[in-house]
């Protein structure tokens, strides 16, 4: 990957979500991730993840049958990201401890399915206050701490690139009055 001048470099020159979804890619791979999630943090009442998702490449099929087997409601990560602002790992090997034991086999198979044993997801928030997170997730060892921080400072700038794209999208259509 490019040094992390250039790296910043890029980030300020993203004009599209597709560009973003690049750049989101390329840092997925630097850090040997399958994938990667944007995704606006769901509320506690929310059923389905995939409406929620703004941004994503993560494994065909992966987001439609989290859906389809209810595994939202229940989510620990979904859950820790609702009430803390540190970033939030899991990995498949003591899955289940937050979970319902009738969940806990069908999420095991479902990631391991995908070859999915770890992710990670940072929360981040918009200059409009709205709540999100970027996540990635991959068949990989723990991060290491220098990992984790180098990481987090990319998502951080990232949403920031996405969070002012959909500001201006928003103010644009915002242009017209009422009346108009």
């Amino acid at each position: 990957m490019e040094g992390q001048d250039a790296l910043f470099g890029s980030l300020n020159a993203i004009k599209s979500e597709l560009e973003l979804a690049h750049f989101l890619r390329k840092l997925a791979d630097h850090f040997d991730f399958k994938g990667f999630m944007l995704v606006d943090i769901p509320a506690a009442i929310d059923e389905h993840l995939l409406s929620r998702i703004a941004v994503s490449d993560l494994p065909c099929g992966l987001n439609e049958a989290y859906d389809a087997l209810g595994l939202l409601k229940n989510s620990p990560v979904f859950a820790a990201l609702r009430r803390s602002t540190a970033p939030v790992a899991w990995s498949s090997t003591p899955l289940g401890n937050d979970r319902p034991s009738s969940e806990v086999d069908t999420a095991r198979e479902l990631f391991a399915g995908h070859s999915l044993t770890l992710g990670v997801y940072f929360p981040v928030h918009g200059s409009n206050g709205a709540r999100a997170a970027v996540g990635f997730v991959g068949n990989r060892k723990a991060l290491t701490h220098t990992e984790l921080g180098e990481l987090g400072i990319f998502v951080m700038h990232a949403y920031d690139v996405y969070s002012n794209l959909k500001n201006r999208s928003q103010i644009a259509v915002s242009l017209l009055t009422a009346r108009e």
